[in-house]
């Protein structure tokens, strides 16, 4: 199994939504990181958001040390099997992923 995970934020930095989930089929780390794109441009479809700077923790695109708050939530949904979208209002276990995230 492969798990996905993705973090919207606004240009503060400030988190607006996320999503994270897992995929059923064992894949390779390039389909995970597809996923996680398709799920982005659905995120921004559906919230008619009309700019995006879209980043990426694939280890073929860019270093995951510059978004380690969509790493950990990748490895939080594979660990919980947890697929589900969330919004400002999201549990305690992805508030401290991003909160850790925010302070470093």
């Amino acid at each position: 199994m492969m798990s996905f995970g993705l973090v919207a934020r606004d240009h503060d930095g400030f988190v607006l939504e996320g999503r994270a989930g897992v995929l059923e089929i064992n894949t390779g780390a390039e389909w995970a990181e597809l996923q996680a794109l398709a799920e982005s441009m659905e995120l921004a479809r559906e919230k008619r958001w009309l700019k995006l700077e879209l980043e990426s923790d694939c280890a073929n695109l860019t270093s995951r040390c510059y978004n380690k708050a969509a790493d950990q939530l990748c490895k939080w949904a594979y660990k919980n099997n947890y697929t589900k979208a969330f919004d400002m209002d999201y549990l305690v276990e992805i508030h401290d992923v991003i909160l850790r995230d925010a302070i470093n």
